[in-house]
This record gives C-alpha cells, structure tokens and sequence, in this order.
C-alpha cells in the first residue's frame, strides 16, 4: 500500500474510534506504530481497539464502522479477540478487540497508542515492560539452546517413522525458531537493527 494511503486509512481509524461511544482506546503495534521501524509498502495495519467493558463482542462482529468498510471481501476469526480484514486490493487489518478488563491478557513491544480515553497509555506502559522482562533474549538463551536440541531430535524421529508434516513443522520451524533465539541472546546484531523479543525472526535477515 502506497504509505500516503496507509496513514489516510490510520488517518480515519482513528477518527471512527474516536466517534464511537463503545471505544476508550485505539493502539498501533508493530510497524502501524513507528516506533523502533515505520511501515513500507508491504505493511498491514495493526492495531487493539479497547472498549467499555461488555461492548467488545459486538465491536468484534460489525465491521461497518472500519475504514473504507465496502471493500472488505474477508473477515476471519483468528482468535478470541482477534480479526484478519481483508480489502479487495489485497491489504490487511490485523484487529483486536478487548473489554477494558481484558487489557492486561495481553503483550507489547512496539506499540503506539493512538487514541486513549481510559487510562489506556499507562497500561501499555507497563504492559510493554512487563513483556520486556519475560522475553528478553539473554533470559531465553540456554532454554533456547536445549529446546533447539530437543525438537531436532523429535523431528527426526517422527521423519524416521513418515510423520512428515509433524517432522517439517519442527524441523524447519519450531528448531530454526529456537535457533535464532540463541543467536540474538548471544551474538551483537548489526548497528542499528532492532530486534523483535516477541518473534526473533523477524528482520534476521538484516540483523546477522
């Protein structure tokens, strides 16, 4: 998406928030944010809206009130609080939708809060911090370097016995995964380059 088009539809999710009675917050994640990287043309929008509590059910279900809602062609439960939205030009509103008091299930790293009539950034705060201490990669780096170990061993066990679909997952993700977890714990990355402590995949490529 063109990025002048990206923020004219941020532009206008935060205006619909805003106008909505249910909604107290709106927050941007990872690129959405601009924080530690800003989006580029192959970005999805990412975003929590926080509403009163007992309203995020219904908020959940009526896509009417989202940016440019009559071009939407997918709309997919991908789990209790989250949408995958699909427009007809193939771009993607990655949503979330809680009660007040279902905030804290939840983690942050890079995030912005857009719109806040609740208490939302201080919660954030703490929420991101939270995150931070729990997933830091040094914390992670000889459970890493086991788990790696380990889901080699399995995968080949179960590739020996034909379980190929099992073997691949493990083999040729959850192992990697493990793997690059050991190596952001233990090797500098290259200047500048941040790191994702939720998914160290995420801009390896760059990173090492």
């Amino acid at each position: 998406m063109d990025l002048n088009e990206y923020q004219r539809f941020l532009d206008e999710l935060v205006a619909a928030a805003e106008q909505n009675d249910a909604v107290i917050g709106l927050v941007a994640l990872g690129s959405t944010a601009g924080d530690s990287r800003g989006p580029d043309e192959f970005s999805d929008h990412d975003v929590w809206v926080v509403t009163v509590d007992g309203a995020a059910d219904v908020l959940q279900e009526d896509r009417s009130w989202l940016p440019d809602a009559h071009r939407i062609v997918g709309y997919f439960v991908e789990t209790r609080h989250g949408r995958s939205v699909i427009y007809n030009d193939g771009h993607l509103l990655e949503l979330a939708v809680f009660d007040d008091g279902e905030l804290e299930v939840t983690q942050a790293n890079d995030y912005r809060v857009l719109y806040d009539a609740g208490g939302i950034a201080e919660r954030l705060q703490a929420i991101a911090a939270r995150t931070a201490r729990e997933h830091h990669f040094g914390f992670a780096a000889e459970h890493s370097a086991g788990s790696f170990v380990t889901q080699m061993l399995i995968g080949l066990g179960r590739y020996g016995r034909g379980e190929l679909l099992s073997a691949n997952q493990l083999l040729r993700e959850l192992a990697p995964t493990s793997l690059v977890r050991v190596v952001a714990a233990t090797t500098s990355a290259a200047d500048g380059e941040p790191m994702d402590n939720l998914d160290p995949r995420r801009r390896f490529e760059r990173a090492y």
